[in-house]
């Protein structure tokens, strides 16, 4: 009898030390991504120590596991948006929230050009294609190509 009771004992305590958990805060780094208080979704989220990187779901948020150490330093890009590199502090457990800035570009201008008259292929100086009625005719679709 006190060899079962030796037993059971040892397995209730192996038992409760594999099945016990781990507090999410101390194995993960998580935090958002916002632009202007709005989540922005499928960002990149890279950790520069081990290459490895998760994307943002729709409320911008992540959870990307931490390296050995007090700082690791994470690489944030989003299409549209500046790259962000920004080190961050481990030790504390807080959900971190990230800004990032949108790339402010503009296009050069756009130059449509046309002739009243018919010309050649040969004489135009601009390369030029011809489209026959009978090509929308066989190709009623409004997608030519």
């Amino acid at each position: 009898m006190r060899q079962f009771l030796f037993a059971f004992t040892l397995i209730a305590i192996i038992s409760q030390s594999a099945f016990s958990q781990v507090p999410d805060s101390s194995l993960f780094y998580r935090g958002f991504v916002f632009n202007d208080g709005h989540p922005i979704q499928a960002a990149s989220v890279v950790s520069a120590a081990t290459k490895k990187g998760v994307q943002t779901n729709r409320a911008g948020f992540f959870k990307i596991p931490k390296v050995p150490g007090t700082k690791m330093v994470m690489h944030i890009t989003a299409i549209g948006y500046k790259h962000l590199a920004k080190e961050v502090d481990l030790t504390h457990a807080e959900i971190d929230t990230i800004q990032l800035e949108p790339i402010v570009a503009q296009l050069d201008d756009v130059v449509v050009s046309g002739t009243m008259k018919a010309i050649s292929k040969m004489d135009s100086p601009i390369p030029v294609e011809v489209y026959t009625p009978t090509l929308f005719k066989k190709n009623p679709s409004p997608n030519i190509f």
